[in-house]
């Protein structure tokens, strides 16, 4: 039974990893759209959570873009957790917010295979320092856990089982229906 369960959650990540290399370039698209209304939305403190010249699109706070990633280009067999229903939380001081309360958040959600599919991730990586670039929040994720991490064009994307991502990177996703 176990090893059923593991063959079925890699072919679901290797499904999730075809997803995320066809549609790429929408996904980008999709993603800067809602990064532009951010921009016009934001007080000037916050310029630098989306400000294309710090962070990569998967390193910001775009997890509302992915309603709109969702109706045009579902992710067969996930369902997606908006802010609104899913939840996460950072417990491993590498990433610089251990200890943090957790904080609604969207990702993709296989719930019998127990996979999770976080396309914004980076956004819980603490600057390494001010000069930061654009990806170098997700390359130390990628650095910690190689497996979990697939970096494609100007986007990442952290799929796995939902234990193994809590115990490699320390990031807890949960979706609230299921403890609140």
């Amino acid at each position: 039974m176990e090893k059923r369960l593991e063959r079925d959650q890699r072919l679901a990540i290797e499904r999730v990893d075809k997803w995320f290399i066809d549609n790429n370039g929408t996904i980008a698209s999709i993603m800067e759209d809602h990064r532009q209304r951010m921009l016009t939305l934001i007080d000037a403190d916050d310029f630098n959570d989306f400000d294309i010249n710090k962070r990569n699109l998967s390193e910001m706070a775009l997890c509302w873009s992915l309603m709109r990633t969702s109706s045009e280009i579902p992710l067969p067999g996930f369902v997606l957790l908006t802010p609104a229903h899913g939840w996460a939380e950072v417990a491993y001081p590498a990433l610089g917010y251990a200890g943090k309360e957790g904080v609604g958040h969207g990702f993709f959600w296989r719930d019998d295979l127990n996979v999770v599919a976080c396309l914004t991730f980076g956004q819980f990586i603490e600057p390494l320092e001010e000069s930061t670039r654009p990806g170098e929040k997700v390359a130390v994720a990628q650095g910690l856990a190689p497996e979990l991490v697939m970096i494609f064009g100007n986007l990442a994307m952290l799929r796995g089982d939902k234990e193994e991502i809590a115990q490699e990177l320390g990031l807890n996703y949960r979706s609230r229906d299921l403890y609140e």
